[in-house]
């Protein structure tokens, strides 16, 4: 994934034309390190693995509903972890994701 970035952010700002800068969708091995980093920035408690929060079933539904893309996989998971906070649950089910 860091190497699709750092190419990516290359071209673009090796043409001073260009005024659009994409990613392509992410792998779901890239989703789930994506999503293990952002929930290890956010979870700040040691006695919490932020992994245990996303099942790998839940991974593999976030991946297929949103393609690889980073803002659906954003939207998705900020919704599943409120829908999984309103329940009262400890990690993020696979019903707790809605397209």
């Amino acid at each position: 994934m860091e190497g699709k970035l750092v190419h990516t952010t290359r071209e673009y700002f090796e043409d001073e034309t260009n005024c659009l800068l994409a990613l392509e969708p992410l792998s779901i091995k890239d989703t789930s390190e994506y999503l293990r980093l952002c929930l290890q920035i956010e979870v700040d408690r040691e006695d919490l693995n932020p992994v245990d929060l996303l099942p790998f079933e839940t991974l593999k539904k976030l991946y297929t509903a949103s393609d690889g893309n980073i803002r659906l996989i954003n939207n998705l998971v900020a919704g599943a972890f409120r829908r999984a906070s309103q329940s009262g649950s400890l990690f993020v089910a696979v019903h707790h994701i809605h397209q």
